[in-house]
């Protein structure tokens, strides 16, 4: 759909427009004073207004199969745009057909013009190590056109673990876990920040006894779950209050870790007759529990099943079970398995489901996926361990 806004107050003018297909991935293109919107399988042309903010001139559909995802340009009185099945050329042939000259361009002015430092970089500005690892940092600055002027010595502060020395070398703690630390550098009264997270080697265990939140070293999870006391226990909750992020990923190290395993304890909610989704996944491979299809799969990347596995598997709401995945690099493939069970009771000694991938991830982050649109998804004893 097509929302118009206000762009002064940001207030709708009129309503949603609908504009057919199911999704839109390329960007809407103004041109010759109307609108150019294509969805993965429709067309619209629109012309804007006053009271409506928009009214459609013209609409379509592609044909079964073809879609759209990538925007449109427009170039010399023609409209292109780039499908699944061909590219295609637009033009009004009542017009004549052409462009106004390319503006002058504006001569940048000399670095020498403006030697006064308004901002500070921080580099590197986001990191991730392990404990006892060292960094060296380097404080640049900028002018106020952002023109880089030069390096420069610096105050340094920490927030967090570890140590860092006047030049600008930072040591993570020996024993540091998954943590942490803030590195603010001062040049006069200019400041700048950067994030280290400190993620040790395996194994990692997390029961989210003691948090308020969700581990700061994780990334996509904080905003989407949140933690919970259930008795006397403590576990993560994935809410389906969510406005962004409800069907997403989360990532709990480092990108390089490969042919590990992990597990954790799970339980979906029901709500209005639907279940969850709940996923965990090792080295770019998901294994995940569907809850409205009663299936357990194996894949890669959602939009694509090149090397999905897929299997009835039949699960109840309101109920914990043990999920357990596995990535192991073989000769030429990737072996991905897993297995899932009703907590408190005795792990079973085959997999449960098995898939191959013969152009394979070799490494990638542990971490989980879920999908709690329709119903809560929570989470409890996740372990990591090498195979």
């Amino acid at each position: 759909k097509l929302h118009i806004l206000d762009a002064k107050t940001g207030a709708p003018v009129g309503r949603p427009i609908s504009l057919g297909g199911t999704s839109l991935r390329a960007c809407p293109l103004y041109a010759d004073g109307k609108i150019y919107a294509f969805s993965t399988s429709a067309w619209a042309i629109l012309k804007p207004d006053a009271d409506k903010g928009a009214t459609i001139v013209k609409r379509g559909r592609f044909a079964n199969g073809e879609e759209v995802d990538a925007s449109p340009i427009c170039s010399h009185g023609r409209v292109y745009l780039q499908t699944s099945f061909a590219t295609y050329s637009l033009r009004d042939k009542s017009k004549s057909q052409g462009a106004d000259p390319l503006p002058a361009a504006v001569a940048e002015a000399g670095v020498s013009e403006d030697q006064q430092p308004t901002h500070l970089q921080l580099v590197p500005a986001e990191l991730l190590t392990k404990p006892g690892a060292t960094q060296q940092y380097r404080v640049r600055l900028y002018n106020s056109h952002g023109q880089f002027l030069k390096e420069s010595p610096a105050t340094f502060a920490l927030n967090g673990p570890g140590a860092i020395g006047e030049d600008g070398t930072f040591k993570a703690a020996e024993d540091a876990p998954h943590t942490a630390t803030i590195i603010t550098a001062k040049v006069g009264e200019l400041t700048g920040r950067a994030r280290v997270r400190v993620v040790p080697d395996l194994p990692w265990k997390f029961d989210f006894e003691g948090l308020s939140d969700l581990p700061v070293t994780w990334v996509g999870a904080r905003y989407r779950h949140i933690i919970r006391k259930d008795g006397d226990n403590t576990m993560a909750v994935k809410v389906t209050t969510i406005p962004k992020g409800t069907r997403s990923r989360c990532w709990f190290g480092q990108s390089d870790l490969h042919d590990y395993t992990v597990q954790a304890d799970v339980r979906g909610l029901i709500a209005n007759d639907r279940m969850p989704d709940i996923g965990l996944t090792a080295q770019g491979y998901a294994l995940d529990m569907q809850g409205a299809s009663q299936k357990l799969q194996i894949r890669s990347w959602a939009p694509q099943l090149r090397m999905d596995k897929t299997i009835d598997f039949a699960w109840q709401p309101n109920i914990w079970y043990v999920m357990k995945v596995q990535a192991a690099n073989e000769v030429g493939q990737t072996v991905v398995r897993g297995k899932v069970w009703p907590r408190g009771e005795a792990e079973p000694a085959e997999w449960t489901i098995v898939a191959t991938d013969e152009a394979p991830n070799l490494s990638g982050s542990p971490g989980l996926f879920g999908n709690a649109k329709d119903a809560e998804i929570h989470i409890d004893n996740i372990l990591v361990t090498a195979n």
